[in-house]
């Protein structure tokens, strides 16, 4: 309409207006070409209007940030700097160097390009001037609330960087500036509160995360009731289902987890394909796979994915459709379905690598190039698998040059010498499983772990079949002995028996048959005890 009044080449501010919203429509479903067409479009509208008017500095400064935010999500981190210093120049400009909102909102966006590329101290020194002026500017407008809206943005780039002390005291102080304003009982306080749990639970304090979630869940309940339509209460049942799945407790994470999906689908309808129901059926999905239910958990991350694939299209590249391929490729592993799961891990891997192409930090290459390995290796394709494997480690390498040890990285090495053992060369694979062994005994010190339980089984094993006996029942007494500092569940009991059950073997090789007989019926009386009648006599 306004091309029509205007004239196409026209530089009238409804029509820049209109060509902006649509390049946001077009960034927001990852169309990122389409919306760079649309801004620099309103960039040119913009140039080519001579008025002074400070109005059309502020609008050019608002489209710099859409540009920024364009580069940003396609890690092309220097051009996003770039843009964004011009938007901060030009936002000074039109304010006349003034303290203003959006100077301090474009020091904050100039943060979070930092802290996408991992540069926490430059960026938490951007962080600090945004704040700084956001105090400054809400003093001056008696605007409490705003000031702690502005903390809690600024608590969780801290959480993300890992700075959980610093996260935490701007959270409190969020909550307090809320508290004295609304009183106890409000939504502002309750979402702190979960903003308060979500950087415990990022720290792994499990415990106190529980408590500051379950008093939002009760705030939430006090003002819309227990089965409200808020989408506030719909993320906190979310946040505590993740969180009982941290601390062990496989039954109420997968109850808190449906009623946060039963939720989300009533406030936005259940044929509606929306991120927050697409989040929680990926939670799901991950619930259901470490309970061992695996095929549901395939429905559930097919179901996440579909809602990814309506939202941002099947082939564009975005991290959280990554993430749920990767998952769905892992779980197809368990179900034996490799071409499935190889299918949909070069996919996620694929994404990884488009996502990350101008980023140096590639945790999640890592990870997909380790699990290809790994379904490669239980397809019995293993030549096919170990270009993964290699790839995997020196990534791992790299990331982790400057710590003594990493679990990741110890584990891709241990992944290698499975391979290598599958191939039947064991001399090569006792290096990778001795090598992944004495990193995870460096890492854990005098920590019991079960990991390290599992490490010494894989040596004894390697020697088992390299024929050396006692120094596989050597490995196994010492997985053994690991495993008695370890409280008593199925995964340590199951262990347990196959570490007997393969010193029995090694014993019966070695022809001491008494002990090997012992070991043998101990490990026998555990499957049963744990599995049942049936299932250990298949086994």
């Amino acid at each position: 309409m306004y091309r029509r009044l205007y004239g196409e080449k026209s530089s009238h501010r409804d029509i820049a207006s209109v060509v902006t919203e649509m390049g946001i429509n077009h960034r927001e479903r990852s169309q990122y070409d389409k919306a760079q067409i649309c801004f620099d479009q309103v960039l040119a509208m913009y140039k080519d209007d001579n008025s002074l008017d400070p109005v059309v500095n502020l609008n050019t400064g608002n489209v710099l940030c859409h540009i920024g935010h364009v580069y940003r999500a396609q890690s092309n981190f220097e051009e996003a700097r770039d843009i964004y210093m011009r938007a901060l120049e030009t936002y000074r400009t039109a304010y006349n160097g003034e303290k203003h909102e959006s100077v301090a909102f474009v020091l904050l966006l100039i943060g979070d390009n930092l802290k996408s590329q991992h540069k926490y101290n430059v960026a938490s020194d951007y962080y600090s001037q945004s704040l700084d002026m956001y105090r400054q500017i809400y003093a001056e407008m008696d605007s409490p609330k705003s000031l702690a809206t502005a903390l809690n943005v600024q608590g969780e780039k801290y959480e993300s960087m890992e700075m959980y002390g610093k996260a935490e005291e701007l959270f409190v102080e969020a909550l307090n500036i809320y508290k004295a304003v609304y009183g106890e009982n409000n939504e502002s306080v309750a979402l702190t509160l979960r903003k308060i749990g979500h950087n415990f639970y990022a720290k792994k304090d499990y415990h106190t995360a529980d408590e500051y979630y379950r008093k939002a869940k009760s705030i939430y309940q006090r003002v819309h009731g227990r089965k409200s339509l808020d989408t506030g209460a719909a993320v906190t049942l979310r946040c505590l289902g993740l969180n009982c799945v941290e601390r062990g407790d496989q039954h109420l994470s997968e109850q808190y987890m449906l009623e946060a999906l039963d939720s989300f689908q009533r406030i936005y309808g259940d044929k509606t394909n929306n991120v927050d129901v697409a989040v929680t059926f990926n939670n799901l999905g991950v619930i259901y796979m470490q309970k061992g239910n695996h095929t549901e958990a395939a429905v559930h991350f097919q179901n996440g994915l579909l809602m990814r694939f309506a939202l941002h299209g099947e082939h564009t590249n975005h991290l959280e459709t990554a993430h749920m391929l990767y998952n769905l490729g892992d779980n197809n592993i368990d179900l034996r379905e490799y071409e499935l799961a190889e299918e949909s891990l070069l996919k996620a891997l694929a994404m990884y690598r488009a996502i990350y192409v101008r980023d140096g930090v590639k945790h999640d290459v890592a990870k997909a190039l380790n699990t290809l390995g790994v379904n490669y290796t239980d397809w019995g394709y293993h030549e096919k698998a170990e270009p993964y494997y290699h790839e995997a480690i020196l990534l791992r390498r790299e990331l982790y040059e400057k710590e003594c040890g990493n679990v990741l990285l110890a584990q891709a090495i241990s992944n290698l010498g499975r391979n290598l053992q599958g191939q039947n060369n064991f001399k090569e694979a006792e290096k990778s499983f001795s090598e992944s062994l004495a990193m995870y005994k460096d890492i854990y010190k005098n920590t019991p772990n079960i990991i390290i339980s599992e490490s010494y089984r894989d040596n004894g094993d390697n020697y088992h079949c390299m024929g050396k006996y006692e120094r596989a029942v050597d490995n196994y007494d010492r997985g053994l002995a690991a495993l008695k500092h370890l409280a008593n569940n199925d995964n340590v009991t199951l262990l347990r028996a196959d570490i007997l059950q393969c010193k029995g073997q090694s014993l019966t090789q070695m022809k001491q048959y008494n002990i090997s007989e012992e070991c043998l019926a101990e490990a026998l009386h555990v499957y049963k005890t744990v599995l049942g009648e049936a299932t250990a006599a298949k086994d």
